[in-house]
């Protein structure tokens, strides 16, 4: 069912309802980490909201929480082509929460459909999800979860394998919670999936009818 105006939420309204969510699941709330990446001469500029975190991951440090929750100021050159698009600005806040030697999986993935479902009151049945090509377990889990199979997609490297951060770094398979415009929307074409490429127009515009809302990185 779509979204009325009034319902429609601020940045900032989404920012603080997300914070709050995990702080309530016992995550400790922790400041944006500055643009300029201190003591990792790997990165030019913050790219993630983990990067802050990489020692914890690392274990040349101990986090002050096993739980974690930011807004994480963040700035990719790779997207600087793609600024301008509908899902894609120059300087962005990556919100993230973080399990260091905590919880993994299936508390990942429920916290994430929990959060878009109850707390941003969008529709279940308006998700998709991926998972990297051989990890059974994270398919199993969304269709535990009620995301059914013919909406749960495997892809590889290029989609769901995240990182690292820099030169070198905590890096892992990935699962992403993809929102659904609708067979109406995007190239609409039988093969449209989430990370579709297929052209929309004679401009060469790419498909849009998914957007990717969350991922969910599993470092190992």
């Amino acid at each position: 069912m779509p979204i009325e105006r009034e319902d429609l939420m601020t940045g900032d309204e989404i920012r603080e309802s997300f914070l709050s969510f995990f702080e309530d699941q016992g995550h400790l709330r922790v400041s944006s980490a500055s643009l300029i990446p201190v003591g990792d001469p790997t990165l030019l500029l913050t790219n993630a909201g983990m990067v802050q975190f990489k020692p914890y991951f690392s274990g040349d440090s101990n986090p002050p929480n096993k739980r974690l929750t930011t807004a994480q100021k963040a700035f990719r050159t790779v997207d600087i082509d793609e600024v301008g698009d509908s899902t894609h600005l120059t300087l962005f806040e990556m919100l993230g929460n973080f399990s260091i030697g905590d919880y993994f999986k299936r508390e990942a993935i429920e916290f994430s459909l929990k959060f878009v479902t109850e707390k941003l009151s969008l529709s279940q049945d308006d998700f998709s999800a991926t998972v990297y090509l051989d990890d059974d377990e994270a398919y199993a889990l969304w269709k535990e979860i009620g995301i059914p199979e013919e909406r749960i997609y495997r892809f590889g490297d290029e989609d769901n394998w995240w990182g690292p951060a820099g030169l070198e770094g905590p890096c892992g398979p990935c699962s992403e919670l993809h929102y659904d415009f609708g067979d109406d929307k995007g190239c609409m074409k039988g093969d449209c999936s989430p990370n579709c490429s297929n052209s929309m127009n004679n401009f060469g515009d790419v498909c849009n009818r998914y957007v990717e809302l969350w991922n969910l990185v599993f470092m190992q």
